[in-house]
């Protein structure tokens, strides 16, 4: 929860299991926007997304975040080598590169940076975190 907002992950509309493509939405107030408007950096927090592998859906949401004018670092807690094939190429069916980003491990100060962490499915950040957290389950 940030601010009074809670993120929530869905598939986009039509995306095959081969090449799942993801988007953003943050359930707000009526008289405010949606995050998913016109870029709105300064309305978003820093966000972490901590995953195990780091190699596919957090690396896509953090594209996903920065496409929307926020700032987002993404990690993991035992990161694989290289990002997945099919985030890479989901991402680049929505218009978005990330193929030249690879997997890294989470460190302190990214923690000390977030103003905001998602925490995906049941991985857990390996020193406390300050800032609000999300759990993002996978479907």
């Amino acid at each position: 929860m940030y601010r009074g907002r809670t993120l929530l992950p869905a598939l986009a509309g039509g995306a095959s299991a081969a090449a799942p493509s993801a988007v953003y939405a943050a359930r707000v107030p009526p008289d405010e926007p949606a995050l998913l408007a016109p870029p709105v950096a300064e309305r978003l927090p820093r966000l972490l997304l901590l995953s195990r592998a780091n190699a596919g859906r957090s690396q896509m949401a953090a594209a996903l975040w920065e496409a929307r004018g926020g700032q987002a670092r993404s990690a993991g807690t035992a990161p694989h080598g290289r990002l997945l094939a099919h985030a890479v190429a989901a991402m680049r069916e929505a218009g978005l590169d990330i193929g030249q980003r690879r997997p890294r491990r989470i460190v302190p100060s990214d923690a000390a940076w977030a103003q905001l962490v998602v925490l995906l499915d049941d991985v857990e950040a390996p020193f406390p975190l300050t800032a609000p957290r999300e759990r993002w389950a996978s479907a």
